[in-house]
């Protein structure tokens, strides 16, 4: 992907399936000019829209419980690279809990007890509604922030690293 002026939406749909499609040739990601869109099928969605900032990137994952997150602004090709990383990673973990892949809003529920990096107990069955996260990096420290509780791993934790088998989302 190479960009050598003012970003412009269907330059960067073009270049982010260029990108994608070589990186993942079998998760099927498809290219429409005419939407300045890449999808994989109805799965993962990202439309690109020109603004004054740049370039807008809306991700949306329809009929996925919680919501999509906000656009993200485009403003200079390693913009664009990055997003590309991040749909490669998004691609990889659909239908799987991770802490990179929590969706705002969405119910989760303990699928098997785990005490947290401060020893808070949460048992199997209680549902929990994501709000949002918190990382610490010269700590390694994750706060994921529910609406009942916040939960405090760290990186090395098998909860954090396995969070799929802890969590379900619902829906």
């Amino acid at each position: 992907m190479l960009f050598s002026s003012k970003l412009r939406a269907a330059a960067v749909a073009a270049g982010t399936a260029e990108h994608l499609r070589n990186r993942q040739p079998s998760a099927g990601w498809e290219l429409d000019v005419s939407l300045a869109s890449v999808s994989i099928g109805n799965r993962i969605i990202v439309t690109f829209e020109q603004t004054r900032e740049g370039v807008a990137a809306t991700i949306r994952e329809p009929g996925q419980p919680g919501d999509d997150d906000p656009p993200i602004t485009l403003r200079a090709a390693y913009d664009v690279t990055n997003l590309a990383f991040h749909l490669e990673a998004k691609a990889g973990l659909l239908n799987v809990v991770s802490i990179h892949a929590m969706r705002r809003n969405a119910v989760y529920e303990v699928k098997r007890g785990f005490l947290d990096y401060h020893k808070t107990a949460f048992s199997a069955g209680t549902r929990l509604t994501y709000l949002g996260q918190d990382f610490v990096p010269y700590h390694g420290g994750y706060t994921l922030r529910f609406a009942e509780a916040f939960v405090y791993l760290h990186e090395d934790d098998d909860v954090c690293r396995c969070l799929h088998d802890y969590l379900a989302l619902e829906g």
